[in-house]
Formats: structure tokens, sequence, C-alpha cells
């Protein structure tokens, strides 16, 4: 009895682990510059929803000065990157063992960009001395070229940008224990999920919706693919029932195999009584 409840526990714990029951932080780390405040951020983050919309299988890279936003679509295996752009600022403090991060990218590269952004979009830029109205032209080597309505070109570094306010730009938000981290020194811990959103109005969210309901197809959710995966690893744990279930029926099978070997030593010339007669009480011919 003891050995069935053993190989049905295993069973489960099977089961649980080709269904992907388990969930894993995902480890981030924090590289200060010489300020302590700012820095970089590097790691892979679990993304659910971007600007209320659900992302299938999404994920946020920080990649240093970099931000992606990967998704795998229904259906398949490889991610595709939908939304990238560098990360403008992050700062970083910690108060009582926990780390706080907050950013803003600049997300203007990807397939999703015509979702959150018209072609021609306006954007206000607000430095530490001015505020800016037009149009992010380019953004690379810490600078922002920026052109204003009334065609006027500026270069802005990006230290001193305080806020932009755009379809395209995002504020991420992380909080983690950080146990023994300490202000203005790089530190690691472990995150389970991330809050982006947009500064701005999304510009075409509904649409986006739209899009990744047709690539669904509305065949399956989540929890009904989750459903069937685990169907389908129970009957591959049944077929292994047969060789667990063997060993506890090994003693009736050698008991038989032992009665077998004994009949045909009783009666090693195969005679077989034509009337119902135990073989082992005809004697052999002579």
């Amino acid at each position: 009895m003891r050995t069935r409840v053993r190989l049905l526990n295993i069973a489960l714990a099977l089961t649980l682990v080709l269904s992907g029951g388990f969930a894993q932080a995902a480890t981030i780390d924090f590289t200060p510059d010489i300020t302590g405040k700012s820095g970089t951020v590097r790691g892979k983050i679990p993304l659910e929803k971007l600007a209320g919309v659900d992302i299938p299988r999404g994920r946020v890279a920080f990649k240093g000065g970099l931000l992606e936003v990967t998704t795998v679509p229904e259906w398949q295996f490889d991610r595709s990157v939908v939304l990238s752009g560098p990360v403008l600022k992050t700062e970083a403090r910690i108060e009582h063992g926990e780390a706080y991060i907050h950013g803003l990218a600049y997300l203007c590269d990807g397939d999703w960009v015509s979702y959150i952004s018209p072609a021609i979009v306006r954007e206000t830029l607000v430095t530490e001395k001015s505020e800016l109205v037009g149009q992010v032209e380019r953004i690379e080597n810490g600078a922002i070229e920026f052109v204003e309505l009334n065609g006027q070109r500026s270069q802005i570094p990006v230290a001193a940008v305080k806020a932009i306010y755009s379809p395209k730009a995002f504020s991420f938000d992380l909080q983690a224990p950080a146990p023994g981290a300490v202000s203005g020194q790089a530190f690691q811990t472990e995150v389970n999920r991330i809050a982006i959103r947009p500064n701005s109005r999304v510009f075409r969210a509904a649409a986006l919706r739209t899009e990744l309901r047709k690539q669904s197809d509305g065949d399956l959710t989540t929890g009904q693919l989750v459903a069937i995966g685990t169907a389908i690893s129970a009957l591959q744990i049944g077929q292994m029932v047969p060789m667990l279930v063997y060993p506890l029926t090994s003693n009736h099978l050698w008991r038989q195999a032992n009665s077998v070997q004994y009949q045909s030593l009783a009666n090693p010339f195969g005679f077989q009584p034509l009337v119902g007669v135990p073989v082992t009480s005809v004697p052999p011919p002579r």
C-alpha cells in the first residue's frame, strides 16, 4: 500500500513539472554610476500587461541602456521583439531592506510602435531649464535630438531631461527584497513582476488588443492549453504505470514461473491425459 502511495505522489509531481506549475523569480542586477543614484539595470522580468493590454507570454529585458519588450505568439516558440528603445534614466534606492527602482524608457522601435503612437506625434520634453514641444528625432550618444514645432533643432543631454510626455515614453517601477544592499552600491535582487506604464495616452490600444486576439485565433485560452498539457502529461505517465506496478506483482509472477517449471519437471514428456487427471498423478511412459 505504501509503495502505491509513493508511486501516486511521484506521478503527481511529474504532472506538475510537465504542466509548468512552478514559477521562478527573475534575477535583476543594478549597477550605479558615479553619482550613486542613477545607473543601469540588467535582467529579464515576466510582463503580464502593457497599457492595459494582455501580453502573451510577455517579458521585459533590460540590457544596460536598452529596454526590450518581447512576446511569444500563440503556437510559436521563438520570442519576438515588439517594442524596444533606450533607457533614459534609472534611479534606485534602498529602504529597510527593500530595493526600489524607477526609470524612464523611450520605446521607438518594434512591430507595435504603430499601435502606441501615431506617425506624427507631438511630444513634450522637460529639462531643468526649459520645456520644449515638438518631436524627438533620434536618441544616440547620450543626447536627444529634438525638433521643435517652429523647426528649430536642439541637442539635449539625456542627463538633463527631467520628464518626457509622449506615447513612446514609458515609466517602469520595480520593488523587491534586497537584504544587505547599500544605497549607492551595486546590488542584485529577485523580482517577480514589473509595473510599466505609458506617460501619455496609448494611441491604438484597442487595435492592438484586436490584433492579438486575431493572432490567437480565438481557439484556446492559456488555461485551456495548460489543462490540455496536463492531460497529455497524465496520459504519458499512465503509459509508465505498468513498469511502475510490475514490482508490486513480481512475487505473484515468480510463483507462476515456479509452478510452470514444476509442471515441466513433473511431466517432462509433455503427456496430456484425455481426462481431467492431474499430470502429477500420471506416471511417465516406459
